[in-house]
């Protein structure tokens, strides 16, 4: 009677062993198939890849595996509401995935979701605290979203991470300077020409500095700096509101050129 009993139960192991084994079979000929794809451009081994993770989804409902190589394939494509409904399916699946969580931001900013994206953004750091790309990404979307005191707060957390970082240092410089904490700002940017040379993030922070101050000969001696390493920062300078006290200058307008490109 134990033995009958027990039959259903050895059963199911069974079959959810099965189907998992089944999943990996497709999650791995979908893997190929979308790395050759990409390579060769193919768009039927890309879409010979999606029917793998599809079919991977399928075998096994309970992974996440086929749902982020889905979101990820999608994104890749450009094709956003996909990716976003995939790794919201994710997600659902493995609430530890933090690459998924990460990638549903992603999808989600670039929506203009940008209130959603912080949310998921937080799911991830909530599983991974020392996530840089999600700290650094939320200190940005904050400081967008004009929360400073967010905004100062990651990216006090990401440069505590990695303080030789430019990127970190520009968000975390930009965020005192929203503060108006000129003298920290000015120590980030600082930091940056420090501990990257090369990097024009260094002149663009600076620049941005001196235009809130408004001592305009410092700030256009840094736009100088700034284009003279990165040309193609020209239409970001004309566009960026920080420096609209400039526009009226023809020193600038010669840097930048107009507004419109």
């Amino acid at each position: 009677m134990m033995q009958l009993r027990a039959a259903p139960a050895f059963a199911a192991i069974v079959c959810l062993a099965a189907c998992h084994e089944e999943a990996q079979t497709h999650l791995a000929r979908g893997n190929v198939l979308w790395n050759e794809g990409k390579k060769a451009s193919d768009p039927a081994k890309v879409a010979q890849a999606v029917a793998e993770y599809q079919a991977a989804a399928a075998a096994d409902p309970s992974i996440s595996a086929p749902w982020l190589r889905l979101g990820d394939l999608f994104y890749d494509q450009g094709k956003k509401a996909q990716a976003q409904a995939a790794y919201q399916q994710a997600t659902a699946r493995n609430p530890g995935q933090v690459d998924a969580w990460i990638g549903l931001a992603r999808t989600q900013s670039e929506q203009g979701q940008d209130a959603a994206a912080r949310a998921s953004l937080g799911r991830a750091l909530e599983v991974a605290p020392k996530n840089l790309y999600a700290r650094l990404s939320r200190a940005q979307l904050a400081l967008e979203a004009g929360d400073v005191t967010a905004a100062l707060a990651d990216a006090k957390l990401a440069s505590a991470i990695d303080d030789r970082d430019p990127s970190v240092l520009y968000v975390y410089g930009s965020a005192m300077l929203a503060a108006k904490d000129y003298s920290g700002a000015a120590a980030a940017f600082d930091r940056i020409a420090e501990v990257a040379p090369a990097s024009e993030l260094a002149a663009y922070g600076r620049a941005r500095l001196a235009a809130a101050q408004g001592k305009s000969a410092e700030a256009l001696s840094a736009l100088k700096t700034l284009v003279a390493r990165a040309p193609d920062q020209k239409a970001a300078i004309a566009k960026d509101p920080a420096f609209a006290a400039l526009r009226g200058d023809p020193a600038f307008r010669d840097l930048a050129g107009p507004p419109g490109g």
